[in-house]
């Protein structure tokens, strides 16, 4: 009986998962995972954004901080200590959102350190177009954006989207 169930449920997910994958999508395997080590999700091709000249795959926030935490280890220029990615001397907090990720600090537009960024973005991505002053855009099939925070207190924010 339990044979006969078995295979009725591995019927029942083979007919549910047909037609759910396209051609173009990529199959991941999740590491380190706690509860599902080894399980494959996939992700839509264009479920990625570019970051710091490689791509991160949009699909579980720890996956996502995995492949931040990967990028950064490769990366002179850039660090993570929890949700806090260094680049240069500029600290930014890690936002993970469906279309991309975020990153925001309180360092202001007009201080060095930020110019930094931006110099070293340009080496990744090749000259930004500036938009307005202090208003930096990179496109090469997705958007990166660099620009001062609106807020009180400013800031900086950059963001590596798949649909700005």
């Amino acid at each position: 009986m339990k044979q006969i169930i078995i295979i009725a449920l591995g019927i029942l997910t083979l007919v549910g998962c047909n037609g759910k994958n396209n051609p173009n999508d990529t199959i991941v395997q999740k590491a380190g995972v706690e509860n599902n080590p080894g399980e494959n999700i996939v992700v839509h091709n264009n479920d990625s954004v570019p970051f710091f000249g490689k791509t991160i795959l949009m699909d579980d926030s720890t996956h996502i901080m995995q492949q931040i935490q990967a990028i950064a280890a490769e990366d002179d220029m850039l660090s993570v200590d929890g949700r806090v990615l260094t680049i240069g001397e500029v600290g930014f907090g890690i936002n993970l959102h469906d279309d991309g990720v975020t990153l925001i600090s309180s360092t202001q537009m007009d201080d060095p350190k930020v110019k930094a960024v931006v110099n070293y973005l340009n080496h990744i991505y090749g000259t930004a177009s500036e938009e307005e002053p202090d208003n930096y855009c990179w496109r090469n099939g997705n958007t990166i954006r660099l620009r001062p925070l609106s807020s009180e207190k400013g800031g900086t924010v950059i963001m590596f989207n798949c649909n700005l």
